[in-house]
């Protein structure tokens, strides 16, 4: 195993960004056009858009809120109100959504036996 020296160390530093991705182009150049296509992207991604989240039946009255986490950060949000959210956490809402949805309609397949022979109804 190689070990860097300092003037390596430094020059791996300038290479990356906050977030630890290299910004060396393929011929291991700085890019500014690729960082500012990243920073781009990142921008979008936590642009604001309106969602509306209605209470799930079955909660307890107490239960107002829901969380959401990504990438290890938490966003707290409160049920039965319009949002304006960033658009990451839209696409994960949307998307928890569709799963819950075939989730379920595959459930109510299989217990109505026909789902491929198997049956989830009573034991």
């Amino acid at each position: 195993m190689a070990v860097k020296t300092k003037a390596e160390q430094s020059e791996a530093a300038e290479n990356t960004d906050a977030q630890g991705h290299n910004n060396l182009d393929v011929q291991g150049h700085n890019n500014p056009e690729a960082q500012a296509v990243e920073e781009r992207i990142r921008e979008q991604d936590f642009e604001r858009v309106p969602y509306f989240v209605r209470k799930p039946e079955g909660l307890a009255r107490s239960e107002t809120h829901f969380v959401v986490t990504l990438n290890g950060k938490n966003y707290r949000y409160a049920y039965n109100t319009e949002l304006m959210i960033p658009r990451c956490i839209r696409e994960i809402l949307e998307s928890k959504a569709r799963m819950q949805e075939r989730a379920e309609n595959r459930a109510a397949e299989l217990r109505t036996g026909s789902g491929g022979g198997v049956n989830l109804g009573t034991y």
